[in-house]
């Protein structure tokens, strides 16, 4: 019989995470600070838990997937924690990526109430989470990392003991340094093909099956899109046209223009799709829509003269994450 699972922290990677473990067949155990987070998972057919402690009662291997190092300690350690709930015999996995003396500490702090723990960080962001192809980078001890296997294996397509507790963080930032050393080095080769007027699309195409090809490269190919590919005036971004010859559009409007805007289009028969990315009122939202090439002039015209806002100059993070799925969402 499948052990049953607790799992804390339900944000943009513990989510899918959590869903991919019930798909596999466990029971899954679900905490988060907000409930609507929690929501989602159980409307997938996870069970609530009143706090870590809760969760980590009702699981044999527990699961905390949190923001950082902090948040770590408090859902293992603090009050109401996995730690006030966790009976001697299960297994703690940390996921986040945090410093590796946190993990160590919170080892230290499991041991000590005989409860396993693994620091278990993993690379691939949210793609790799929903599609359960993460690379995971695990710390502890051999027999609890053996004994939580076959849940790494369903949420990833490679697990490593790579040492002690904090080895895997460890790992996790030299993973950090190669990517983001990649990540510079595909922004620079991209700029200096912009420059130099080459489309940064084209230089993907050309190099992406020879030895600069990456995976980073890959992930980032949308968001180098959207900041290289700025051909409308002002108000849009236009992302080169997929393999069945429809461009991304994305506009930036402000939260009280969305509807007037989003009418004008669905009026000209477009297909909308409205994106926040924050609820707080006159932050940003993103209206994306797809149109043919031969759409694309006349369209983005009309579209443009609707509503005339410059395009936000940098992007953040989230921000930018935000206009991905939103593309993604056509395709």
């Amino acid at each position: 019989m499948a052990e049953k699972i607790g799992f804390i922290g339900l944000g943009i990677m513990g989510r899918p995470m959590a869903i991919n473990l019930m798909k596999a067949g466990y029971e899954v155990h679900c905490y988060d600070l907000f409930p609507d987070a929690v929501k989602r998972v159980t409307d997938a057919g996870g069970k609530a838990a009143a706090s870590p402690a809760d969760a980590a009662g009702k699981g044999d291997i527990i699961i905390t997937m949190v923001q950082d190092g902090p948040q770590a300690e408090q859902a293992i350690m603090g009050k109401d924690g996995v730690l006030d709930g966790a009976a001697r015999g299960k297994i703690v996995i940390d996921m986040s990526s945090i410093a590796p003396s946190v993990s160590q500490k919170l080892g230290k702090a499991c041991a000590a109430k005989g409860v396993g723990f693994l620091d278990g960080p993993v690379s691939g962001g949210e793609p790799g989470a929903i599609n359960a192809t993460l690379a995971i980078m695990v710390g502890g001890n051999a027999s609890d990392f053996e004994r939580a296997k076959p849940v790494f294996e369903k949420l990833g397509k490679s697990s490593v003991l790579c040492g002690g507790y904090g080895a895997g963080q460890v790992v996790k930032l030299a993973n950090q340094i190669v990517v983001g050393l990649n990540i510079l080095a595909v922004a620079e080769a991209m700029t200096l093909a912009q420059k130099a007027g080459v489309n940064p699309e084209t230089v993907f195409k050309a190099i992406k099956g020879g030895l600069a090809g990456s995976n980073a490269m890959n992930a980032k190919r949308r968001r180098i899109a959207l900041r290289y590919a700025q051909e409308l005036k002002g108000s849009a971004v236009v992302c080169p046209p997929d393999d069945t010859g429809h461009a991304y559009h994305l506009f930036v409007v402000r939260v009280k223009e969305r509807e007037r805007f989003r009418v004008a289009l669905e009026a000209q028969g477009v297909e909308t799709l409205v994106h926040y990315a924050t609820p707080v009122p006159l932050q940003p939202a993103y209206i994306a829509y797809r149109a043919s090439m031969a759409e694309l002039p006349e369209t983005s015209k009309a579209c443009a003269e609707v509503v005339s806002l410059p395009l936000y100059p940098e992007l953040s993070d989230e921000e930018a994450a935000v206009v991905v799925r939103a593309c993604r969402g056509f395709a």
